[in-house]
């Protein structure tokens, strides 16, 4: 559902994954990554020089604490009806 951003925001999380596992991949392609590898890739996404060109904007993480930054965030409310409603859209700063 793209009013509430999960699809957006799973689109990106699995863009970033696969750049990392990518990146961690051996060269000649004989053996899959180790998670560690996979871990240390994401960490090197930590600036904007280095970013994920995302679908709900560019966005890194920051290389001490693994937090995503410069994202825009939606804030949702479930509802008790199961419904979600959108409280609002803030941009993160990087």
């Amino acid at each position: 559902d793209l009013e509430d951003g999960w699809a957006i925001m799973t689109y990106d999380a699995v863009l970033a994954a696969d750049k990392a596992i990518k990146r961690a991949a051996s060269p000649d392609a004989e053996r899959l990554p180790m998670p560690e590898d996979v871990r240390s890739q994401l960490y090197t996404m930590n600036s904007p020089t280095t970013s994920v060109p995302g679908a709900g904007g560019t966005f890194w993480f920051d290389s001490t604490s693994g937090d995503v930054r410069n994202r825009r965030l939606p804030v949702v409310e479930l509802q008790p009806n199961g419904e979600i409603r959108v409280l609002g859209v803030f941009d993160q700063p990087g």
